[in-house]
C-alpha cells in the first residue's frame, strides 16, 4: 500500500491540514527505476476532506522481494521520490509463484 496525506500546514486549527474543504485529485506512479523510465503502475485517487486529504493506494500482484519507486502529484506539487520493497517470497510462493507480497509505505507530503 502507498499512503500519503496532503497537508501544507499539518497542525492547522481547521483540522484540514491547510487544505481546502474540497476533493483534490492525486496522481500516483510506481516505477521499477528511480528515474521513472519503467512505470509499473499509475493512477489517480481522490484526497477527500473527510479523510484528512489522505490517499491510500492498494497495489496487488507485484513481484516479491523487489524494490520499487513511487511519487505523488497534486495540483502543482510533486512529492519527493519514495522507495519501497515488497515482502520476500514466502515458501509457498516459491513453490507456486502465486502469492507476491507487498509492503506498506507511508509518506507525508507537505506542500510549501
Amino acid at each position: 500500500m502507498l499512503w500519503t496525506r496532503l497537508a501544507p500546514t499539518p497542525l492547522a486549527d481547521d483540522g484540514l491540514g491547510g487544505m481546502p474543504s474540497r476533493v483534490v485529485p492525486v496522481e500516483w506512479e510506481l516505477a521499477a527505476d528511480e528515474r521513472f523510465r519503467r512505470i509499473v503502475r499509475r493512477g489517480v485517487s481522490a484526497a477527500r476532506p473527510e479523510s484528512a486529504h489522505a490517499v491510500h493506494v492498494e497495489l496487488r500482484h507485484l513481484l516479491p522481494g523487489r524494490e520499487y519507486f513511487y511519487r505523488f502529484r497534486a495540483e502543482r506539487y510533486v512529492s519527493p521520490v519514495g522507495r519501497t520493497r515488497t515482502a520476500p517470497p514466502t515458501p509457498s510462493a516459491l513453490r507456486t509463484a502465486s502469492d507476491p507480497g507487498a509492503e506498506t509505505v507511508r509518506q507525508e507530503t507537505e506542500r510549501p
